[in-house]
């Protein structure tokens, strides 16, 4: 779980700029900045989790960094999201397969809609791990690292989607119209934490047993 926590933490330092330059067009702009800041919050204190920390508190210990540590928007919502999420990985042991994952999105989903009081079609985050969600509902029989793939397929056209849809929520509903035609950061950001956890996941535990949480 450090491997993987650490590997999107890089890719959103390393996505700063694009974040930015996406925000930039329909927000305030921020959204590459504050992301990369609750990145680097995390990277500066994983190798301090004791080496016990279970997978549902080290998701759990994610979400409390961007809280704290993440302006705006995103603080609030990847925090709760992540938070809430955790609960899914709770337990003895946690079997990696479709059902966890969907749990894990199912979690993270509630708790993002309940703070920030959207749904799907509103041209926000949850515009990716809403139909990421059905992605893993609805294949639970599908071969783990093809249904890695198609969520990855699937979060790369829903965030090109978000292009088709105005804004409801959040500093780009200010703009009504004028914001179809460009991408939403949040669901550009959710993408590349996605993309890079499922490959993670993939190189490391395709076919490996259930592992201590």
């Amino acid at each position: 779980m450090k491997g993987a926590i650490k590997i999107c933490a890089d890719a959103l330092i390393k996505e700063r700029n694009y974040l930015t330059e996406l925000d930039t067009k329909i927000g305030d702009g921020d959204h590459g900045i504050n992301m990369a800041r609750g990145a680097q919050s995390v990277l500066d204190e994983l190798d301090d989790q004791p080496e016990a920390s279970t997978a549902s508190e080290l998701v759990k210990f994610v979400g409390e960094a961007f809280l704290m540590n993440v302006g705006g928007s995103a603080g609030p919502l990847y925090g709760s999201g992540f938070i809430a999420a955790s609960k899914a990985l709770a337990g003895s042991k946690v079997a990696l397969d479709a059902k966890t994952i969907g749990r894990f999105l199912h979690e993270f989903n509630a708790a993002v809609q309940k703070r920030g009081h959207a749904e799907a079609g509103d041209k926000t985050m949850l515009d990716v791990t809403i139909p990421l969600e059905k992605v893993f509902a609805d294949n639970e029989d599908m071969p783990l690292a093809d249904l890695l793939k198609l969520g990855r397929d699937t979060v790369r056209d829903s965030v090109e989607y978000t292009k088709e849809l105005e804004a409801r929520r959040g500093r780009a509903s200010y703009l009504g119209a004028r914001s179809i035609g460009f991408i939403d950061p949040g669901a550009a950001s959710a993408a590349i934490i996605w993309r890079e956890a499922s490959l993670y996941i993939e190189k490391n535990f395709i076919a490996q047993p259930a592992v201590e949480a």
